[in-house]
Order: C-alpha cells, then sequence, then structure tokens
C-alpha cells in the first residue's frame, strides 16, 4: 500500500513505518479501540484532539437504524484538497468491513467504489473503456451490473478548461510584457543618444565607423535585455521554490489578502510548480532579442550624426 498511497506522507501527528505492516500504531489504547485518521479541518471544526476516542455513527446493512463505533484519533492529516481535509477520515480496512458485515449472512459488504492511480495522469481518458471493460468481465460471473466510470480529467474538466484559459491570457501577458520592455530600452537609448551626441561626434573624429558606432549600441541594448532577463529569470525561480509550497503564492496573499487559488473555486489548498526550462529560456533569449531589435533604431540614429555637426559648439 505505501507503494501507491501518499497518505503517509500527510500525517501531521503519526509517522508512519513503513516496516510495520500495520498503519496505526499498537497501544493501550488500540488494543481496545482501533485507530483513525482525522482531516485537520474537521479535527478543528469537531474539536478532535490527537488519542480522543471518538464515536462514529454508521448504518449497518440491513438496518434502518444508525450504530455506533468507538475509534481513537491516532492523527492528523494535511492533503491539501478542502474536500478530504474539511471532511475525509481514514480507519483500518479490517474495521471498515467489520462496520458493513451482513448480520443475515455474515457476508461484507460489496466494493461500490474504487480507484485506479495512473504512473501517468494524462493518460486517464485513454484508459477509461479498458479499465471498464475489465471490471465489467470480473463481475460478469457474479453479477450482471454495469459500470459506471469517471476520469479526473471529466471531473475537474471546468476546472482545467478555467486553469488553460488562464494560461493562455498568461501567454498574451508575457509576450506584452516583453514588447513593453522593448519600448523601455528603446526610449533609455533614444534618450542616451540625444545626450551623447558630441561623444558620438568625438568617437567618429577619432576614426569609428558608422558600423562600429552601431554595434556599440547594439551591444548596450543587448547588455541591458540580457541583464533583464538574468534577473528576471532568477527571480522567478525565487518566487516558484520550495515547489511544495512556491514562494508566489505566500506574498500574494500577504499583499492581497487573498489566497492566490481561492479553495472554494479551485477544490485545492496549495500548487505544486512545475518549472519548463525550454518555455523559461524562450521568454528570456525573446526579450533579450527584443532589447537588441529596440536598440537598432537609436543605433543608426547615433550613426548618421555628423562630426561636425556634433562638435560645432565645442
Amino acid at each position: 500500500e505505501t507503494e501507491y498511497s501518499e497518505l503517509p506522507n500527510h500525517l501531521l501527528s503519526f509517522k508512519f513505518d513503513p516496516a510495520t505492516p500495520d498503519w496505526f500504531p499498537v497501544g493501550e489504547n488500540n488494543k481496545l479501540y482501533p485507530g483513525m485518521f482525522v482531516g485537520t479541518k474537521l479535527a478543528e471544526r469537531l474539536g478532535i484532539a490527537v488519542g480522543q476516542q471518538v464515536k462514529l455513527s454508521y448504518a449497518p446493512p440491513g438496518s434502518d437504524k444508525l450504530a455506533r463505533k468507538t475509534f481513537i484519533a491516532t492523527s492528523t492529516f494535511r492533503s491539501g484538497s478542502p474536500i478530504k481535509d474539511d471532511y475525509g477520515i481514514f480507519i483500518p480496512l479490517s474495521a471498515a468491513q467489520e462496520l458493513f458485515i451482513e448480520p443475515a449472512t455474515g457476508d461484507v459488504g460489496r466494493i461500490h467504489v474504487f480507484s485506479v492511480w495512473l504512473d501517468d495522469p494524462s493518460q486517464a481518458d485513454a484508459m477509461e473503456d479498458q479499465i471498464a471493460k475489465t471490471a465489467c468481465t470480473a463481475m460478469e460471473p457474479v453479477s450482471g451490473r454495469g459500470v459506471s466510470t469517471y476520469t479526473w480529467q471529466k471531473q475537474w474538466q471546468s476546472v482545467a478548461q478555467g486553469m488553460a484559459h488562464e494560461n493562455m491570457l498568461q501567454e498574451i501577458v508575457l509576450a506584452l510584457m516583453v514588447v513593453s520592455s522593448g519600448f523601455c530600452v528603446f526610449a533609455i537609448l533614444s534618450t542616451l543618444v540625444s545626450r551623447r551626441v558630441r561623444d558620438v561626434g568625438l568617437l567618429r573624429c577619432m576614426g569609428a565607423s558608422r558600423r562600429q558606432v552601431i554595434l556599440i549600441f547594439l551591444l548596450v541594448g543587448g547588455i541591458i535585455g540580457t541583464a533583464g532577463a538574468a534577473l528576471g529569470v532568477a527571480g522567478g525561480l525565487w518566487m516558484c521554490f520550495p515547489a511544495s509550497a512556491p514562494r508566489v503564492g505566500v506574498y500574494f496573499e500577504m499583499l492581497t489578502g487573498q489566497p492566490l487559488y481561492p479553495p472554494h473555486l479551485f477544490g485545492i489548498e496549495s500548487l505544486t510548480v512545475t518549472v519548463y526550462p525550454l518555455k523559461t529560456a524562450l521568454y528570456a533569449c525573446g526579450a533579450a532579442l527584443v532589447s537588441v531589435i529596440a536598440a537598432a533604431y537609436p543605433a543608426v540614429w547615433a550613426a548618421s550624426c555628423q562630426p561636425v555637426e556634433a562638435l560645432r559648439d565645442e
């Protein structure tokens, strides 16, 4: 189980030992009552403390009355999913089977829902039909029931579409930012040329050719673009790490008082960060290239200055 489940990584009060076959620690209380893992928000809302006895109400099969069973709150967990942290509990499989034993036959109640986790989540839709056929084939000797399947991509389709739309807008904003940075470089170098006309004339009098003057100002534009892109990439990477709790979310909430992705809209409390080196390099190189292009007109302007015109007041 530990090879597939992420639950042990989210436990706050009890650290799971992979060498122990039972997830729930064995103690004096556990000899009398089984353990229970409780979501942090649920524990806060109900006032459940670790080590406290908790009575769980449930509906036994074949009965129209609720029954109760006592558990020990062994640990709390925080998964980052409001659905699980606000309402979720985990109990041992053996205890869960005892709750739903059919009194008349003694048979354990059927499993109505199960999940399949894939190494590549993007293949969920492609594997859906194959999993459904396998489940139907396995149930055919026992029951004629059908199978209803859904993938995380279908379950969160609206959220995925919203985030895809947001990513597209971010691409547009990034492109506009790169273009606006080109205008900034153009303004800086145009001002520099207008203030350094005499210096350009002096360079021409000392033997510098127009091509050399153009290369000087293109080099200045390239240095500005490269330095800005390097600082931007470094600052962006710093804001994105640590990957499990990126600083950008923390500072965004500090500045605005609102989470970067509100849990009631997206169903998540936190995001992990994935850095795409190729896309990062593309934008960095694009910013440097735009800076060089923006420096072209001021460079030609500077090279077109006549030495006599530049130095006539000297």
